[in-house]
């Protein structure tokens, strides 16, 4: 609900005049529409996952909450959110690859990847496990040159949509909070922001995940849900003053004892695919 996260990926290294004002642009557009939190210098003080282990925690527990705890820190929360959402990342990262036109065989990816927006670099990391001759730049101005395909994963305005009485007010806030923080309407502006940087072939695909229920990717996006209900409560509640925090902590505490089996809801997500020609 909070966290925007974003991979470019360019194939093509090309000179180009133009390439120096796009950066400037498009590095503008993902500071102020993209909360990068890049930790990956601390990469050396994490543990390795070059086997593709996920984390321990066991999403599927009884006890959907149990994984992430409030006041868990932040490398635990996204610890968290890679064991619960890196199955299906890998399954939309390798469709938005064909559909650019880049290899997804392993030993013939030799494609160049930047991540945006990384955080501990949990996601670089599996990027970089799944397909080991691509390559990591660090360098904005790879995807801006003729060729360089851009990947952008959003999030609407309404990323969720659970018909629970608890939920609704505990959406709604969410929603505030992302137009407090400037993150709205690129479900309707992200081309537009797109095209005045070069980028000239965009396609935007809209995931759609089930939420709750007896299916186990249900349950999954249900223990999603109450992470980044659990994450949002600080801003909410304490930095934007969206929210009492008993109103908030008594709808969180309904909607938790809630059987995930008489839930029905959807998670949305955006993938924008865009080139430079």
């Amino acid at each position: 609900m909070l966290a925007r996260h974003a991979t470019l990926v360019a194939e093509r290294l090309q000179t180009h005049s133009g390439t120096r004002l796009a950066v400037q642009h498009l590095a503008a557009f993902i500071a102020h529409h993209i909360r990068c939190e890049s930790k990956v210098g601390r990469e050396a003080s994490m543990d390795d996952r070059d086997d593709g282990a996920a984390p321990a925690t066991d999403p599927f527990s009884p006890d959907p909450t149990s994984g992430f705890e409030r006041g868990a820190d932040d490398r635990r929360r996204l610890e968290h959110q890679f064991g619960l959402l890196r199955e299906d990342f890998n399954l939309w990262f390798d469709g938005m690859l064909r559909l650019g036109g880049l290899s997804t065989d392993p030993d013939r990816a030799t494609w160049s990847v930047l991540d945006v927006g990384c955080g501990e670099g949990l996601f670089t990391r599996e990027i970089a496990r799944r397909y080991p001759n691509a390559q990591a730049v660090a360098n904005l101005a790879a995807v801006l040159r003729p060729g360089g395909v851009a990947l952008l994963g959003n999030v609407p305005d309404q990323a969720i949509r659970l018909d629970h009485p608890a939920a609704a007010g505990l959406l709604a806030a969410g929603q505030q909070l992302v137009a407090q923080l400037g993150l709205a309407g690129l479900e309707d502006t992200l081309e537009g922001l797109l095209r005045q940087v070069g980028f000239d072939d965009i396609t935007t695909e809209a995931l759609r995940y089930p939420l709750g229920g007896a299916t186990r990717h249900g349950q999954r996006w249900h223990a999603y849900l109450l992470t980044n209900m659990s994450t949002a409560k600080h801003p909410i509640v304490n930095v934007f003053g969206l929210m009492d925090e008993a109103d908030y902590d008594r709808r969180f505490e309904q909607l938790a004892a809630e059987p995930v089996l008489r839930l029905y809801g959807e998670v949305r997500f955006l993938v924008t695919l865009a080139r430079r020609r």
